[in-house]
């Protein structure tokens, strides 16, 4: 009877061990993390591609301004900015999406920083409406910290170009650096800053063009014109960038400073 029972006991105390080696995950080479690239980025493309009208998030803009405001109900008038955030779709290593937008309706004044040595231009600046306006003293200034860099644009005339590189490390994280390509050297200071007044720069971080387009006390016409208008200005910077393959605008969130985030038809 006790060797019945310790032949039906054997089996529950044997220990099996495995034999074969485990199987590892297959290394990927170059062209497999390539090919795994180009799928993800194909795959954002359709993606941006696709109606806004198919996002269960979609709401018509005047539609989503009333929940905007709803949210924003008990809270100080100048505190709630309505904000659009973009998705941008480019391949790796192109550059950022950037620019300036004119608001119909600005959120508050622009203020510019006017870098020439040329007296005549300078005055003019100072007239255009210029906060900052001086030469090598100013370029000093911005790179000892002395002068705040509070401003929305900086301008230059051709003769500062030189002496920019020593502010170029201050301004260019910034998105602020003059630059001929982007039409912030120029010949003629007061025609370009009367163009710029009242207009707010932009600029691509990771994947997104985020920018504040009113407050929830503007009507809906003036929101909808800034919307407008940014929209127009994105679409044109994102048509100015060299890649082999386009930069595609993707889906655009509306939402203020406590409230949601709500799908639009940008």
């Amino acid at each position: 009877m006790l060797t019945r029972l310790l032949q039906i006991q054997a089996p529950a105390n044997r220990r099996f061990f495995q034999t074969s080696a485990p199987q590892l995950a297959k290394k990927m080479t170059r062209a497999d993390l390539k090919k795994e690239n180009a799928k993800r980025t194909q795959k954002k493309r359709t993606q941006a591609r696709k109606a806004p009208e198919t996002s269960p998030l979609f709401l018509e803009v005047p539609e989503a301004l009333r929940y905007l405001r709803a949210a924003e109900v008990g809270r100080p008038v100048n505190e709630a900015t309505i904000t659009t955030s973009t998705v941008v779709v480019s391949d790796k290593g192109v550059t950022p999406v950037a620019g300036s937008v004119r608001l119909p309706r600005p959120l508050k004044q622009t203020n510019i920083c006017a870098l020439t040595t040329i007296p005549e231009q300078a005055e003019n600046a100072k007239k255009t409406g210029a906060q900052v306006v001086g030469g090598l003293e100013v370029i000093k200034g911005i790179k000892d910290g002395s002068i705040e860099l509070t401003f929305d644009n900086v301008f230059a005339t051709p003769e500062m170009v030189p002496h920019l590189r020593e502010i170029a490390r201050v301004l260019g994280p910034k998105g602020l650096m003059p630059n001929a390509k982007r039409g912030t050297i120029v010949d003629d200071l007061e025609k370009k800053i009367t163009e710029a007044s009242g207009t707010t720069p932009f600029r691509q971080k990771s994947v997104l063009v985020a920018l504040a387009v009113g407050k929830c006390h503007f009507s809906d016409s003036e929101i909808l014109k800034n919307i407008m208008a940014t929209r127009k200005a994105i679409r044109e910077a994102a048509a100015k960038i060299d890649s082999p393959q386009p930069v595609l605008i993707g889906q655009t969130t509306i939402t203020s400073t406590h409230g949601p985030g709500i799908v639009i038809n940008f």
